[in-house]
């Protein structure tokens, strides 16, 4: 766009000559700006935009010692593309190939190029640019996104007497898998014989940025390292033992988590589904030794195609009994009962009986009432809790979440915590960070659905769920249960530290035959039941008659001293026996 206008006076006086009056600020001119980004077939990100400049005054002249602007941009990630994005420009005015001069910041560029002549009333120059730019794409496994920038809040569309107007194109070629979302949702789409077309007015981009997201799954591949560290010196034949959350199945209403492990080493004893479905593997490690537990394996996440909306969530009086009872009470951190939080929820929900726009609202509130510590992302961060939240103190993901969970709750709406991974396209692998979110259950459709507070900071309302979600687990009871990692142990109290994560994305997945579902892990490590009790339980009592049982009773009797001494000589010698768990 232009950068500025400077204007003539036209003015024909009895001496008949055109005088020449200051330059002021124009007024009565129109740009038309059209912004058309292509993915190509290729993989090229090609974009061609061109600015129309008119004169619409009898009066004024636009002066060739203007100056028009265009602007480059390339995501974070890409930031040391923008030089060579600059090298391949090509700006074109009245059908002649301009020169230009550059500026560059970190992640952008300004390119401007001066006026070939003035522009007088009625008249009309256009300018065209022309480039490719791998920097507003990211390929990262089985997902691509694609970036166009939009306009910042106030952006100003016409000022005086000049008026500004944005066509915004997204061209997406046909080769290409089926869009899992196009944000802004405000947009047009056309199918045509090589490119499905979106098309974007400028009111709809005003505070956000464009983003297509292609494909319709993501692979994720993890690994997970956690330190066993030795606890007693000498090798007294005991062992510390280790409860490990391990990543699991997830079904929603939108998307599909489904695991298959590759490695688990040391085999745990046991593998036990707890009453969320979530996994927990129960592993052994001598207390003499230094060892590491390790999980490796792939996650398939998938849109299934549910999406939640007004019309299919139903309204609170749908909700059954047991989900109220076990999800929407008071926990540590989720402060339900506190008269704040109950009166807030009560102001957020009013006369509402649609679950989706209560969720929407409360969702907005959180958003607009905290904002994100960077402080607190990068120093203490210790979990506060919803009300010291609500109250004013410094938030990240937990406080959001934590937040937004109790509130819903209070409204009568059944929410429990998700853990994981909230995977950015747009940071490198190693800046992937541990993420908390929350799960809210619709009665209309029967399922429970992700919702991403933080997330919604800054972009676009996350409700219902995405692709760049990992799941770990979930949990009702509380944020700290289960914890992450236990450790039951013998000797000395070693510090017991967190597991490593480290999770990536990946265009393929191996083989899923050769690796073992969640079904066939638990099938594989089946969780040990009380043999005693089953014995009793499947016992025939009446195929024996009083003496034969009284002989039994005996011997049962004998059997159960024995081990009682037996278990009382081994709890003295282990009196060291500790119990640690992190979150």
């Amino acid at each position: 766009m232009p950068k500025f206008l400077y204007a003539t006076i036209i003015s024909f006086l009895s001496l008949g000559f055109m005088a020449l009056i200051s330059p002021v600020l124009a007024a009565d001119f129109n740009v038309q700006i059209n912004r058309e980004y292509t993915l190509e077939a290729t993989g090229e990100f090609r974009i061609v935009e061109t600015h129309s400049v008119t004169n619409n005054s009898t009066e004024l002249l636009i002066s060739n010692s203007n100056t028009e602007t265009f602007h480059i941009s390339v995501i974070n990630s890409k930031k040391d593309t923008i030089q060579s994005v600059v090298d391949g420009v090509k700006i074109v005015a009245e059908g002649v190939e301009r020169d230009y001069t550059t500026t560059i910041d970190e992640n952008s560029a300004q390119l401007e190029v001066q006026y070939p002549r003035s522009i007088r009333g009625g008249e009309t120059i256009t300018f065209s640019i022309e480039y490719v730019n791998p920097g507003l794409v990211e390929d990262k496994g089985a997902l691509i996104d694609v970036y166009a920038p939009g306009f910042a809040e106030g952006f100003k569309f016409e000022e005086g007497q000049t008026a500004i107007k944005y066509n915004t194109v997204v061209n997406v070629a046909q080769s290409y898998e089926e869009e899992n979302f196009v944000i802004p949702s405000e947009h047009q789409s056309e199918t045509g014989e090589s490119y499905r077309m979106y098309s974007f007015t400028q009111e709809s981009l005003i505070g956000t940025t464009i983003w297509l997201q292609i494909g319709r799954t993501q692979n994720y591949n993890f690994l997970i390292t956690q330190e066993a560290n030795a606890t007693d010196a000498s090798d007294t034949g005991f062992f510390n033992e280790y409860r490990l959350i391990m990543p699991r199945d997830i079904k929603e209403s939108l998307i599909s988590q489904t695991v298959y492990y590759t490695k688990i080493s040391p085999e745990p004893f046991q593998i036990v589904e707890d009453e969320e479905g979530n996994l927990i593997g129960y592993f052994k490690i001598p207390t003499h030794q230094n060892a590491q537990i390790i999980l490796e394996g792939y996650a398939i996440v998938t849109n299934i195609g549910v999406e939640a909306d007004e019309t299919n969530s139903g309204v609170i009086g749908d909700y059954e009994g047991i989900l109220l009872d076990e999800y929407t009470g008071q926990a540590e951190y989720w402060e339900v009962d506190s008269a704040e939080i109950q009166g807030l929820a009560t102001t957020l929900k009013g006369d509402e009986q649609n679950v989706y726009h209560i969720i929407l609202n409360t969702y907005e509130h959180v958003i607009d009432t905290i904002d994100y510590s960077q402080v607190k992302r990068f120093g203490l961060n210790e979990r506060q809790g919803a009300l010291k939240t609500l109250q004013g103190g410094a938030a990240v993901c937990m406080e959001y979440s934590d937040l937004f969970l109790t509130l819903t709750r209070a409204e009568g709406i059944p929410a429990r915590a998700a853990f994981g991974y909230g995977y950015d396209s747009k940071l490198a692998e190693s800046e992937q960070e541990a993420h908390q979110w929350v799960q809210v259950y619709l009665p209309g459709n029967d399922s429970w659905i992700s919702v991403d507070v933080t997330w919604g900071e800054s972009g676009p309302a996350l409700i219902g769920g995405d692709l760049n979600h990992f799941f770990t687990h979930v949990a009702g009871d509380g944020p700290n249960t289960p914890a992450m990692v236990e450790r039951i142990s013998y000797g000395d109290d070693v510090e017991l530290n967190p597991p490593d994560f480290a999770i990536s994305v990946t265009d393929s997945v191996p083989n899923t035959s050769e690796m073992l579902s969640q079904q066939q892990i638990l099938e594989k490590y089946p969780e040990k039941s009380n043999d005693l009790a089953k014995l009793f339980k499947d016992f025939d009592f009446s195929s024996y008659d009083m003496s034969q049982l009284s002989i039994l009773f005996i011997l049962l009797g004998i059997f159960i001293t024995g081990s009682s001494v037996i278990f009382l000589g081994y709890m003295f010698i282990s009196s060291k026996k500790k119990k640690k768990k992190t979150t």
